[in-house]
């Protein structure tokens, strides 16, 4: 339980009705049969970055550690905590926070294939080079969710979700609503930032196409997907996917070139009633409940659009709900069905 400490000023907020969940969107009981993994051992894994030469993975924690998960077999993953940027003890609790640090976004280098960006919300933006060790000529930028990199080798884009509240008061800025999240560009070697887009609702994953020439981001206070022109046409940002059945978070292409997005908290059908009502919202903010619910779907590639000044037409679809995952307690994960 978090006891508000910030002004929340509620602003009107108008989503569409939640989604009904049927056809591709019913729930299944697919992720029942997964198996849990390195129990106790991790705790809050966000992001995942898997080295090209290696193919080991690596993770951000709550504890503010980045980790190495290495494979024993099939069955069997270790974690190796490689490092994270204060010595101290760190719990991964609300206190902590500040202090020890939260990575989230994780990318290796195009061209530095070793190298780990590393998008921390409290610490801003690092590299660490996993063969040898951490860069320290990293350049700080607060507070990051998600980073990309352009082809070019030198340009990063960032989402950056609230420039009021930090991570650990996500909430509040989401009941707030008040749309001060940005699209940004930094170059590594001038050290320039950009503004590509400011006024968003809580932005945070971010997935440069394969072209180079679009971004695509999640705004999670609008759950929806935006695409972004980097050399704009005749619009600079236009809509993808619209009233997603939850809230996203970091997004990823498959290798088959569909759109994971990731869905923090499923919608239910009484969102829309909190989410019109301001004085509802403004009581909400004074003590929030946080849950535990996962909620992960698969994204058509959605490259085509029938009208590009026509936001609304576009030519993509559910693939498939992989499961609605619940977390009963610490030891039990409970996957409904439909």
């Amino acid at each position: 339980m978090f006891v508000l400490k910030k002004l929340i000023l509620t602003q009107l907020c108008s989503l569409p009705p939640p989604r009904i969940l049927e056809g591709p969107l019913a729930p299944n009981t697919i992720l029942s049969k997964a198996k849990v993994l390195l129990h106790e051992n991790v705790l809050g894994p966000e992001s995942f970055a898997v080295h090209s030469s290696f193919k080991t993975i690596y993770t951000g924690l709550k504890s503010g550690h980045i980790v190495e998960l290495r494979a024993k077999g099939p069955d069997s993953i270790t974690a190796v905590y490689l490092f994270k940027l204060i010595s101290n003890n760190c719990s991964g609790s609300y206190s902590d926070a500040l202090q020890c640090g939260r990575p989230l976004g994780l990318r290796f280098r195009k061209n530095k294939a070793d190298y780990l960006l590393i998008a921390d919300a409290y610490h801003g933006l690092y590299e660490f080079n996993v063969v040898t060790g951490y860069d320290p000529n990293a350049t700080p930028i607060k507070y990051l969710n998600d980073v990309d990199e352009l082809d070019d080798g030198i340009t990063l884009i960032l989402s950056e979700p609230s420039k009021k509240f930090s991570d650990r008061d996500c909430l509040y800025s989401l009941v707030e609503h008040g749309g001060d999240g940005r699209l940004l560009s930094y170059n590594i070697k001038t050290g320039e930032v950009k503004v590509l887009l400011d006024g968003l609702q809580y932005p945070n994953g971010i997935q440069v196409e394969r072209s180079g020439k679009c971004v695509l981001f999640a705004e999670m206070g609008n759950i929806r997907i935006l695409r972004y022109f980097l050399k704009p046409l005749s619009v600079i940002c236009h809509l993808v996917i619209d009233n997603l059945p939850g809230y996203p978070d970091n997004i990823r292409f498959s290798k088959d070139g569909n759109l994971w997005v990731p869905l923090g908290s499923l919608r239910l059908q009484s969102d829309e009633f909190i989410t019109r009502n301001q004085m509802l919202r403004n009581s909400l903010a004074k003590v929030c409940l946080l849950n535990g619910s996962f909620f992960f779907i698969v994204y058509n590639n959605c490259t085509h659009l029938s009208s590009i000044s026509q936001v609304s037409e576009v030519h993509c679809k559910f693939l498939k709900v992989l499961a609605y995952v619940e977390s009963i307690s610490p030891q039990v994960l409970r996957a409904t069905g439909g």
